[in-house]
C-alpha cells in the first residue's frame, strides 16, 4: 500500500470517527505519532531485513556482471572469426544466449522485488501489531503516521516506545525467496 493510498485511509477514518462520533470528537482524544520509516530503518528486524536485501542484491549484481562479462568474451570471439555457416549458427545461438539471460535477470530481479515486499508488508503487520498492543495500554484513541501529520507536539511521538518494544518482542522478518532466484 503507498504511503499516499495510507494517508488518505487515515484521513477518511479520523473524518468518519468525527461525523460518527460527535461525542468523541468534542472530547479529547488521546493521539499517538509513530515514523513508520524509522521503525523500518532502526529496528533490529528492520536492520536484518536490509542487510539480507543488501546480500541478495550484492549476490544479483555479481551474477549479472559475470553473465555480461561472459556474453562479452563470446561476442569478441565470434568477430575475430572468419565468415562462415559455422559462424552464422554460432552468432544466432549467441543471440539467443543474449535474450535468455535479459529474461533471467528480469525474472530474477522480478522475483527479488516481489520478496522484498511481502517481507516489508509483513514487517509492517508486526509493527502494527506492538503499535496496537501500546496504543491499547495507553488508552491512545488515535495512532498516524509521522508522514501523514504536518506538526506535532514531541509528547506524541510513541516511535521509541514501538522499537523499543518490536525489539523486546524479538520481532524477526526473512526475506522469503524460492530456490530458483538464489541461484
Amino acid at each position: 500500500m503507498s504511503v499516499k493510498n495510507m494517508r488518505l485511509i487515515v484521513l477518511s477514518l479520523f473524518a468518519v470517527a468525527a461525523v460518527a462520533f460527535p461525542a468523541m470528537a468534542r472530547a479529547e482524544a488521546k493521539i499517538g505519532v509513530v515514523d513508520f520509516q524509522r521503525i523500518m530503518t532502526e529496528s533490529k528486524a528492520g536492520q536484518g531485513l536490509q542487510k539480507e536485501l543488501d546480500t541478495q542484491q550484492k549476490s544479483f549484481q555479481e551474477d549479472v556482471a559475470k553473465q555480461q562479462a561472459d556474453l562479452e568474451s563470446t561476442q569478441q570471439a565470434l568477430s575475430k572469426e572468419k565468415a562462415s555457416d559455422d559462424l552464422a549458427q554460432k552468432k544466432t545461438e549467441f543471440e539467443k544466449k543474449v535474450i535468455d539471460a535479459k529474461q533471467q535477470i528480469q525474472k530474477r530481479r522480478e522475483t527479488l522485488e516481489k520478496a522484498a515486499t511481502k517481507s516489508v508488508d509483513e514487517l509492517r503487520q508486526q509493527v502494527a501489531a506492538v503499535i496496537g498492543d501500546i496504543a491499547q495500554k495507553g488508552k491512545i484513541d488515535l495512532v498516524l503516521g509521522r508522514q501523514s501529520v504536518i506538526i506535532a507536539d514531541k509528547s506524541l511521538d510513541l516511535t521509541d516506545q514501538v522499537l523499543k518494544a518490536l525489539d523486546a518482542k524479538g520481532v524477526k522478518v526473512e526475506l522469503k525467496l524460492d530456490a530458483k532466484s538464489k541461484q
